[in-house]
């Protein structure tokens, strides 16, 4: 049976996740070390706590699996896999304004956690979803607004 290194497997998982990327034309994504910690620390809480629900952190991704005797980038393929697989974390991965990620694998017994924290590169773009989407719906709602009133605009100088 393989001894796993949790860096490799992090290591497998930002090349699967940038390949990803290359193919569906977006471009790469740059590893932070200090988003890796908070994604380390975040998948450490989970395998401590046994509890599997996400962080505060805007675009993330989280997954465990049991797989004993599986190489490294095995390990790596069936997070990517998974993820991939699902349309909310397909669409953090290949989201075109994500340009950086933290990586975070921690293993306990023959569980692996893994979490992807995704960042824009400003700070106001690590908000929760629930915030950053009351933030689009309003410039959304404004948008809409300037948009009826150039038209009202419009038609009552043609007419």
């Amino acid at each position: 049976m393989p001894t796993n290194n949790c860096y490799k497997i992090e290591n497998h998982v930002y090349k699967l996740l940038n390949i990803s990327r290359s193919q569906h034309h977006v471009k790469k994504m740059k590893r932070i070390d200090s988003m890796c910690a908070s994604a380390r620390k975040h998948s450490s809480w989970m395998a401590k706590t046994g509890n599997f629900v996400h962080s505060n952190w805007g675009f993330e991704n989280i997954a465990w699996i049991i797989h004993p005797g599986l190489s490294d980038y095995a390990i790596a393929k069936h997070f990517h896999n998974q993820w991939m697989n699902s349309p909310d974390h397909r669409a953090n991965i290949l989201h075109m304004s994500n340009n950086q990620v933290g990586i975070g694998v921690v293993k306990k017994g023959t569980k692996f956690y893994a979490t992807q924290q995704f960042s824009h590169g400003s700070v106001s773009n690590q908000l929760p979803n629930k915030i950053k989407n009351q933030s689009d719906s309003y410039w959304l709602y404004v948008t809409m607004i300037v948009v009826v009133l150039f038209f009202i605009l419009f038609v009552y100088i043609i007419s």
